[in-house]
This record gives C-alpha cells, structure tokens and sequence, in this order.
C-alpha cells in the first residue's frame, strides 16, 4: 500500500483537474430551479426537462446511429440524445404522463428534441453495490427508468424506457412527490451533503479509505485513507438541487449500503462515493476512482 502522500499529489495533480471540470458543472447546474422541469404547456400537459433542451449543434442532434444500438441501454440512449429523427422514432406516441396518479397525454408536436442526463457533463446514478454498475454493461436489462430529482420543489419525474421485440422506447412518464420515491430517505440525506459543508463534515468517516488510478503507471492503483481535513482535496463538486439517477434494475432493498457514481457523459470519467448507514445515521466511507 502505498503512502497518501501519493494519493494527495494525485488528487492535486490529475483528480485536481476532474475536480476544476465539475466545479464548471456545479456552477452550470447549480443554480437551475427545480421548476425548470415542470412548466405547464398550453395544452395543460406538463412540458417536462426533454422540451426545456435543445442543442445548438446541429451536427451533433444529426449523429449516425450505429446497427446495435438496441443492444445495450446505453448504446442506445446515446443514439437517443444525439439523432433528433432517432429520438422521435422512439417515443411512443400519445406518450402517456402521469402526474400524481392522474393519466394524461403528450402529442408527437408537443414534444421538442432533448440531450436529457447527457446536456451536462457528469450525472449521478445510485447503486445498492458497486458490482452493480455492470448492469450498466448488460445486455439483459429490458426495463430503464431515468429519474430526476427535483430537490428544491420535492418532486420527481420518471421516464419510463423499456425494451420490447428488441426496440428500446420511452412509454410513459411519471411525476410524483419525492416522499413517495422508494430511497426518498438517502435522495434526501444526499442532497444534504452536497449542499451544506458543516453537515457533510459530521457525515464523514473517521477514515475515508481512497482508491485512485496511479497517473504515472495506468494498470496500478494507489490505495490509502485519508481524514476528514484531507477530504477537500479530494472532494468533487456534487451535483445538487436536480439531479439524476439511472434506475437500471438495482435494488434498493439494503438499508445500510449505498454507492453514489458521478459519471462523464461523453467520456469515461468516473468516481465513486461509498455510503454506510450508522448509528450517526449515513457516512462516507470509501471513494474511488
């Protein structure tokens, strides 16, 4: 094991450079109102965050799509948010919305071309374990649900993705209270942390063990532990107020156990922050990266 003397020249030296490109993130994201995500159209449908985006470049919203994407959920919903033709392809319309139980519909010229999780840099996912993520790999998964959190006004919007002849398409929508929303407790805790310092110190282990990629040497990895007063160089910006999480058929049945993932929409940057629940209720005890 090597010393965090090393982890902490990494953290100032390439994770320094992750940390500088969420803090753009943050600063992006940060200050969105939750209410951008629930404007009433017209109609009395309400416009949800697919009609609050659209890209200015043309070429990417024009994106070839390749033969398989069907195959994985993420191949496919890269094709989704980059081909605008695709897109509208794969929505079923009238496409059912629900809000707070009550059934309405959104028509094909209602709905406007969106980036949806990938407009930003980064979004979050939440796993029950960390061998979960390979369900993000896998070819089985036929049911994807991609939530956002709406923190400042409680509310949650679901968009409903499933797979069916082998065709993945978004079905249906929903919008409901964040009380009613399964980890409501952790979606909460989390948005605590992210948002108040003084509360995110209380919520910290005594040791945070680390685990990052050695810059100087791609196929090792350093591992040590660091304290509380250590964690700021390490620390990402967190994404707060509206966020995501991509519901890829991981359970959320475990009380004491969560992994939050902050992943790079058009690279393959990850980090990943390990949650345990105590007696001091929830605490972050591991990241890596």
């Amino acid at each position: 094991m090597k010393k965090v003397a090393a982890l902490i020249c990494y953290a100032l030296g390439g994770l320094g450079t992750a940390i500088v490109f969420l803090l753009v993130v943050s600063c992006q994201s940060g200050g969105r109102s939750a209410s951008d995500g629930l404007v009433q159209s017209d109609s009395g449908v309400p416009d949800t965050m697919l009609q609050d985006v659209v890209p200015t470049d043309t070429m990417v919203a024009e994106a070839v799509v390749p033969k398989n994407a069907d195959e994985y959920f993420n191949d496919f919903i890269y094709s989704f948010t980059t081909n605008r033709r695709y897109q509208f392809s794969r929505v079923v319309f009238p496409l059912p919305y629900y809000r707070d139980g009550s059934k309405t519909f959104m028509q094909r010229s209602q709905w406007e071309f969106s980036r949806m999780h990938t407009e930003s840099p980064v979004y979050t996912v939440i796993f029950d374990r960390e061998s979960s993520l390979s369900l993000e790999k896998s070819c089985s998964v036929e049911k994807v649900v991609i939530e956002w959190f709406f923190m400042l006004t409680g509310r949650v919007q679901d968009y409903c993705f499933s797979r069916r002849e082998g065709i993945w398409k978004l079905r249906e929508v929903k919008e409901y209270p964040l009380a009613q929303h399964p980890d409501s407790g952790f979606v909460s805790f989390y948005q605590k942390f992210a948002t108040d310092t003084i509360y995110q110190y209380r919520h910290l282990a005594e040791d945070i063990i680390v685990s990052m990629p050695d810059p100087d040497d791609g196929f090792e990895t350093l591992n040590g532990s660091i304290g509380p007063d250590q964690w700021p160089m390490f620390r990402p910006e967190l994404p707060r107020d509206v966020f995501t999480n991509i519901q890829y058929g991981q359970c959320v049945d475990s009380k004491n156990q969560r992994v939050l993932a902050i992943e790079g929409s058009s690279n393959e940057f990850l980090m990943l922050l390990f949650f345990r629940h105590t007696d001091r209720g929830w605490q972050l005890y591991k990241i890596k990266g």
